[in-house]
């Protein structure tokens, strides 16, 4: 049997291991290894709820004796707080705690990662599309001066994936000009690619376009429907009066979206950043809790499942004696 003291290692183990969530979420990126933080923690934290000493039941003569002791003159005149609504407190906070660690690990699998992985991403500005095939060996975002997006060109394709529930993606490619008004013979100097969302034209307004390179973003599945798409829309190019002498794969694939909300998902970050600090402090404040908690009979009477008898829970001068052994 466990002492109930294990409760403050494994409060330590949740707590160091939501602290290393953060910066594994940013350098490891895998959804296997979020889902084991989850799990990790959660179990932790039940567990650890479960071994408090208040689980422990007084027998009816301890109750009455505790009683007389709180009613004594001797006793601190200061009422204490009512137990009931004591434990309904710190039970509410626990299941805070719970719930705010899965909705932080949501909204950073949704997207809040990627955010922050791309604001603290080296960006190019001031730059023209063309040079777009030299940057994106040296940087993640850039904000051009110039540029055209031809819808009119616009290629889709549909995949299907999920194993228990099938689940269906659609990404859409587009080439990008240098002039606004390219003739059948010009060659894009890049391809707009999305995933799940609708190509626009000028998601920075008038000051050129800006985005990421595709490259540095998205998943193996991801590139591998590019590559796709990429020959797809070749073959548009083509069709449409442009040399068939080029390769698709020459010209960086980019992904525009605003630098400041990509692909809107910022939101997503300031949820689970707020949910991560909350479940920092609650798990910080949970452990200083127990921590000052007094010692309950399981650990003062036995020692790993070994009695020591002449312990008095109710006795003080008993109880600081079993202490200092």
């Amino acid at each position: 049997m466990l002492p109930t003291k294990v409760r403050h290692i494994e409060a330590s183990c949740a707590i160091m291991l939501w602290m290393a969530y953060f910066p594994l979420m940013f350098y490891v990126h895998n959804d296997a290894l979020n889902l084991f933080i989850l799990v990790s923690v959660v179990g932790l934290m039940i567990h650890a709820y479960t071994m408090r000493p208040y689980c422990t039941e007084f027998d009816d003569d301890e109750e009455e004796a505790m009683m007389e002791m709180s009613l004594s003159t001797d006793a601190a005149q200061t009422p204490p707080m009512d137990k009931d609504s004591l434990e309904a407190w710190k039970l509410v906070g626990l299941l805070t705690i719970l719930i705010c660690t899965v909705g932080s690990i949501i909204s950073f699998s949704m997207g809040g990662g990627d955010v922050l992985h791309s604001w603290l991403t080296i960006k190019k500005s001031g730059c023209s599309v063309a040079e777009l095939a030299n940057l994106q060996n040296d940087y993640a975002r850039f904000h051009c001066s110039d540029g055209f997006v031809d819808l009119n060109q616009q290629r889709s394709l549909m995949t299907k994936g999920g194993i228990l529930v099938k689940t269906y993606t659609a990404y859409r490619i587009a080439p990008v000009y240098l002039q606004n008004q390219p003739s059948k013979t010009d060659l894009p100097v890049a391809w707009v690619v999305s995933k799940n969302r609708k190509l626009t034209e000028k998601p920075c307004g008038d000051d050129g376009l800006c985005g990421i390179f595709a490259s540095k973003y998205g998943a193996a599945s991801d590139q591998a429907s590019y590559k796709a798409l990429k020959t797809v829309a070749r073959d548009e190019v083509i069709k449409a009066g442009a040399s068939d002498k080029f390769d698709q794969d020459s010209i960086p694939a980019v992904v525009l979206t605003s630098l400041v909300d990509p692909e809107g998902k910022a939101s997503y970050f300031y949820v689970g950043i707020m949910f991560y600090c909350i479940v920092l402090f609650g798990l910080c404040n949970t452990q200083t809790q127990w921590l000052r908690e007094p010692a309950s009979k399981l650990d003062s009477d036995r020692i790993c499942g070994v009695n020591r008898p002449g312990y008095d829970q109710l006795n003080d001068d008993n109880a600081r004696g079993a202490a200092e052994e």
